[in-house]
């Protein structure tokens, strides 16, 4: 019965390695035999946002962060997952949906939240004045407008960053650690 922890480190271990070489599909066909547990859902979620998937990651986070008998978050699970969930509907094209999400996070010191209302700015600038007014006090997405990002969707636990960093720094030069 030991083999079972064993084969769930292994598997952890060639998840995590996946996720440091950017090898995304393969982090996330490696989840497979992790179990369906709320951490690896995530990892699923946070995967398909970074392979440009963000309908699936939405529906996927969907079932993780909003409770099931009302629209609103969960409150006993992790921030990142909120956050991660507000990134997927606002890269899948869900601007609305992400402000609804970044206000009841209400967090504005999270990095995420801070990155996200950065990208939703930079989306209203090229708005028209009746557009700009019609989303922000109607709520009224302008149509053929897309929400631009040219960074990496999503952000993985601290415990698995940490050890990706971790890694990363021990395989560098002394000389490149004192830079990073």
């Amino acid at each position: 019965t030991q083999s079972t922890p064993i084969a769930a480190t292994n598997e952890h271990q060639r998840f995590t390695a996946f996720v440091e070489q950017g090898d995304y599909h393969r982090a996330l066909q490696s989840l497979h035999a992790t179990g369906k547990g709320n951490s690896s859902q995530h990892n699923k979620a946070v995967c398909l946002m970074r392979l440009g998937r963000f309908a699936e990651a939405i529906d996927t986070l969907r079932k993780l962060v909003l409770n099931h008998d009302c629209v609103c978050m969960r409150e006993d699970i992790p921030q990142v997952y909120k956050t991660n969930f507000a990134t997927a509907l606002l890269l899948g094209g869900r601007p609305g949906g992400c402000q609804s999400l970044l206000a009841e996070i209400n967090d504005e010191t999270n990095p995420a939240v801070i990155r996200m209302r950065a990208i939703i700015n930079d989306w209203e600038k090229p708005m028209t004045f009746w557009q700009r007014l019609n989303w922000r006090w109607f709520g009224i997405e302008p149509a053929n407008q897309p929400v631009l990002f040219d960074g990496v969707g999503g952000d993985f636990e601290t415990v698995l960053v940490e050890r990706a960093r971790t890694r990363s720094l021990e395989s560098t030069s002394p000389s490149l650690r004192t830079a990073t």
